[in-house]
């Protein structure tokens, strides 16, 4: 009986630690009318309106989702924090890669993420193992 109290008791405080950290978790979200085909991690998306989102993850980069108008998550991809910062509103920056529209940056008020490159070739080489 005591061994089932003791296990009830760290299931219990388990699942109270994870909503607490559920709860803390800061999700921006972002929505744009984006007038041209674009990339995201590689994976083109046709022009339209999208909502972005943007939350901070364990390993302390961010997590970002791209939402089309029919709220299903496109597309996402982990991306890393810089220093760029909006400074009036947020903004979403496209750089020209490969001759499409690619996202590379979001720049919010509080903070900026540089979303990563999508993978368009893969580069292998023979190796011999002893």
């Amino acid at each position: 009986m005591k061994k089932i109290f003791k296990l009830t008791s760290l299931l219990a405080v388990a699942l109270f630690a994870g909503a607490v950290a559920t709860s803390a978790q800061t999700v921006t979200k972002m929505e744009a009318e984006i007038a041209f085909d674009f990339a995201v991690g590689g994976k083109t998306l046709d022009a339209g309106k999208y909502e972005v989102r943007v939350g901070r993850n364990t390993a302390g980069g961010a997590s970002v989702f791209i939402v089309n108008d029919e709220g299903k998550v496109v597309q996402s991809v982990f991306a890393t924090y810089t220093g760029d910062i909006a400074k009036s509103q947020a903004e979403l920056v496209f750089t020209r890669q490969q001759g499409r529209w690619a996202l590379a940056k979001v720049n919010m008020l509080e903070s900026g993420i540089a979303v990563p490159k999508g993978a368009r070739g893969r580069y292998s080489a023979d190796v011999k193992t002893e």
